[in-house]
């Protein structure tokens, strides 16, 4: 057996312990309730994280109105710069 393969067997051996220590089993729901089904502990995360994401989304009304006011200010200035009103 040559070097180069044992220590491949070795890694291997280190990534397949990391795997099963870095798994998540089960996840409480928002009601208490222990989760284990693999879709349903996925489901719960994906809905977490999507959750967050939308809370950090600024709304469309807001959005348009500070680019409006961007728009608007930059006009201002350019006008003023120029002499005109």
């Amino acid at each position: 057996m040559k070097e180069g393969e044992c220590n491949a067997r070795f890694f291997q051996k280190e990534m397949e312990n990391h795997r099963k220590h870095n798994r998540i089993y089960s996840l409480k729901n928002v009601e208490g309730q222990c989760i284990m089904e693999h879709e349903e502990v996925e489901g719960l995360l994906v809905n977490h994280f999507k959750d967050l994401l939308m809370e950090n989304r600024p709304n469309r009304e807001e959005v348009s109105h500070s680019k409006n006011h961007s728009v608007n200010s930059q006009e201002d200035n350019r006008r003023s710069e120029q002499g005109t009103d």
